[in-house]
């Protein structure tokens, strides 16, 4: 777990619509990082493999479940983040379906302070080697969910 700034304390399990990701290698983040994950959760299947999380700004404090994104498919590489999010983050919904290959998510703009639904990011592709979005990373993640594929 590497990170531009702290390493995050803790990762009991990353677990998605029922499969467990087989393996996670790194958090990285340009700034600080979460300080605990204990669980991603997705309403479809898994990635197989989870490399690298990198963010430009802060990372969240806590994430506990990411619940209810559909499929994950593939391999994600690199989540990537040009800003930040601040505030708290309860729900992300409807993210839409993500389907086979996406190298670069950019343009997410800034997710306001205490935001509890993000709809409609449309669809996102199976395969991640990035994902870079404009805003910083929210310091607080409880629960992503949302109808669709991931």
């Amino acid at each position: 777990m590497q990170t531009g700034g702290t390493i995050l304390g803790h990762l009991d399990t990353m677990q998605v619509g029922g499969t467990i990701l087989g393996h996670l290698d790194t958090m990285q983040v340009g700034g600080t990082i979460l300080g605990h994950l204990d669980t991603m959760q997705v309403g479809g299947t898994i990635l197989g493999h989870l490399d690298t999380m990198q963010v430009g700004g802060t990372i969240l404090g806590h994430l506990d479940t990411l619940q209810g994104l559909g499929t994950i498919l593939g391999h994600l590489d690199a989540i990537q983040g040009l800003g930040t999010i601040p505030g708290h983050l309860n729900t992300l919904q409807g993210l839409g379906k993500i389907l086979r290959h996406l190298d670069i998510l950019q343009g997410l703009g800034e997710i306001l302070e205490q935001l509890d639904t993000m709809q409609g990011l449309g669809t996102i592709l199976g395969h991640l080697d990035a994902m870079q979005a404009h805003g910083t990373i929210l310091r607080h993640l409880d629960t992503t969910q949302g109808p669709g594929t991931f």
